[in-house]
This record gives structure tokens, sequence and C-alpha cells, in this order.
């Protein structure tokens, strides 16, 4: 995480879930729902209900929904997030 501002946050994610993830050109959003301070975010909703099975779930255990704007998929990136990727 590197804060840009005091209110505004540039995260990096790695990891081998997100391969199948690709560059789908400009303007991609994902959605992040974000339990609050003290909670361990296990009210999560199951993803066959989707996004309006958040919204169900009651004011004191549902997760704060942020759209975040993809910056860029850095395909140089191993999956550990630790090292490059060699040259092919």
């Amino acid at each position: 995480m590197h804060r840009l501002s005091p209110s505004f946050v540039r995260v990096t994610f790695t990891g081998p879930d997100l391969e199948p993830f690709a560059d789908a050109g400009l303007d991609q959003r994902i959605k992040m729902a974000l339990p609050d301070p003290g909670r361990d975010g296990s009210e999560v909703v199951p993803l066959d209900r989707g996004w309006a099975g958040i919204y169900e779930l009651a004011d004191e255990v549902r997760p704060r929904v942020r759209t975040c704007t993809v910056r860029c998929v850095r395909q140089d990136v191993a999956r550990d997030g630790r090292r490059p990727r060699p040259a092919r």
C-alpha cells in the first residue's frame, strides 16, 4: 500500500488467484467489501448471492463497499509479488 494523499491510497494485489485477471483496457473497476475496524470479515456473503447479498446484511455487520479503479495489470510481477518474472 502506498498513501498518495490523506484520503487516497494505491494498493497492489498479487497472487495466483489473480492469474485470470486481464487488462480489459481503460476504465476498468473492481468492487471491494471491507469490514469495519474490529470485525474479521466473517460476514462475507457467499459468491452465489452476488453483490445484492451484501446489501441484505444487517447494518451492524454489512461491510463497506468501495469501487476501485484498476490502474494497471502488471504481468511482469511474479505471483508472490517479490521478484520479476524471467524474460522469455
